[in-house]
C-alpha cells in the first residue's frame, strides 16, 4: 500500500508537504468549479469574462493539468504523472464540453476542446522543461 505522505516513493517525507488525499481534494474542488462554469447559462458566463474565451479555457485546463500532475507524482513518478495529467485534463475538458450539449442555452464548441488541450500541452511542456533544467542543475 502507498503511504499517504504526498512524497515520491522512497523519499523522506516532508513535514510541510500536503498529503496525497489533500492533493486529490484540491483536484476534486477544482473539477467541480470547472463543471459549474461549463453548465451555467451562457449569458452569466459572458458577463464574468475578462479575458478572451480561448485564453480562459487554456488557462483553466492548464491549471487542471498542473493539479493532476501534482496529485499523481507521489504515486506514479514524474513521467507517468505528466502523461496522466495531460490525458486526464484533456479528457475532462472534452467531457465538460460535451455536458454543454445537455444544457439549454449552451453549445458544444470544438474550438473550446482545442483551447483546453493547448493549455494542457503548454503546462506539460513547462513542467517537462523545468524538470530537465532542475535535473541538470542538481547533477
Amino acid at each position: 500500500m502507498i503511504e499517504d505522505t504526498g512524497e515520491p516513493a522512497g523519499s523522506t517525507p516532508s513535514k510541510t508537504s500536503p498529503s496525497i488525499s489533500s492533493r486529490w481534494a484540491a483536484n476534486a474542488g477544482y473539477a467541480i468549479l470547472l463543471v459549474v462554469m461549463a453548465v451555467i447559462p451562457q449569458t452569466m458566463a459572458a458577463t464574468v469574462s475578462i479575458v478572451p474565451d480561448w485564453l480562459a479555457h487554456a488557462a483553466a485546463y492548464g491549471i487542471q493539468t498542473a493539479l493532476l500532475f501534482w496529485a499523481l507524482t507521489p504515486m506514479v513518478g514524474l513521467r507517468s504523472a505528466l502523461f496522466g495529467g495531460l490525458v486526464g485534463a484533456i479528457s475532462f475538458g472534452t467531457l465538460t464540453e460535451a455536458l454543454q450539449f445537455l444544457q439549454p442555452g449552451r453549445a458544444v464548441e470544438f474550438r473550446d476542446v482545442i483551447a483546453n488541450s493547448v493549455g494542457s500541452v503548454a503546462v506539460c511542456a513547462v513542467i517537462a522543461l523545468a524538470s530537465v533544467l532542475l535535473s541538470r542543475r542538481t547533477d
